[in-house]
């Protein structure tokens, strides 16, 4: 009898606890798949950056060495489907990708190709592509050594991961927060008081080629805001957006 009221005692003292899911259990497991999402995003993106970089010219090309690089403005990649391009194929993007990831529809990445002002060398122009002004109507523009390359991409963030307000939610501002480029190269757009320019969220202050005053934010481009595939993505929704600059040349090991 004794016995059975030790076990009794015991089972009523186990049930007085609070055994619901911890808040910061609960917190972590949302913000493992908040970082999926994120995740998902980031290795499009690292992927066709992959890509523009195994196209890179020789420092000191041999014969028969490509004197170009082989995309121009406009070129990109959209779930399995090349942009701007009829010579190359979905695979030569997709083979960065790890074995068993599928492309969203919904996301894009593409190559922006910019060049400095004739009248003003220090000012560059990131309204339009290179092959786009009147000055350099050529699809070999991103090749020139002066002309700025980029590798932009861009997705809407799920609604599930927006609050009412149409801003990231806390969980997911966490995730962002702690990646590494967060305000510099990958963030969500969104616009900042006193800038009259989208920027990426954030605040970090851009890189020493746009930074031509003390804007505390890395730009998003006019030409991307622009774009048509980037209106239809991201003109009435939030979107992660994520933007490189490539190199279109090797080092020369003399350097």
């Amino acid at each position: 009898m004794y016995l059975w009221i030790v076990i009794a005692t015991f089972m009523v003292a186990l049930l007085s606890y609070n055994l619901s899911v911890r808040p910061d259990v609960d917190r972590a497991y949302m913000e493992t798949k908040a970082q999926t999402v994120v995740g998902k995003f980031k290795i499009q993106h690292n992927a066709f950056k992959r890509y523009l970089n195994s196209q890179k010219i020789p420092a000191n090309p041999a014969l028969g060495d490509p004197l170009y690089v082989s995309y121009k403005p406009g070129f990109g990649y959209n779930a399995g489907q090349i942009l701007g391009s009829d010579d190359t194929e979905p695979y030569a993007v997709e083979q960065y990708f790890p074995m068993g990831y599928l492309p969203d529809d919904e996301t894009y990445s593409k190559v922006f190709c910019f060049e400095p002002s004739y009248s003003d060398s220090d000012y560059v122009d990131y309204e339009v592509n290179c092959n786009d002004a009147a000055v350099m109507a050529d699809d070999r523009c991103c090749s020139v050594d002066y002309v700025e390359v980029y590798a932009v991409s861009w997705a809407p963030i799920p609604s599930r991961w927006l609050n009412r307000s149409s801003t990231p939610t806390t969980d997911m501002m966490s995730v962002m927060s702690k990646s590494g480029e967060y305000g510099r190269c990958f963030g969500y757009v969104t616009t900042a008081e006193d800038v009259p320019y989208a920027v990426v969220s954030g605040g970090v202050k851009p890189n020493e080629q746009i930074a031509n005053n003390d804007l505390p934010y890395r730009v998003v481009y006019s030409a991307v805001l622009n774009d048509e595939d980037y209106q239809s993505t991201c003109q009435d929704t939030p979107c992660f957006i994520a933007i490189h600059q490539v190199f279109t040349k090797e080092e020369s090991s003399d350097d």
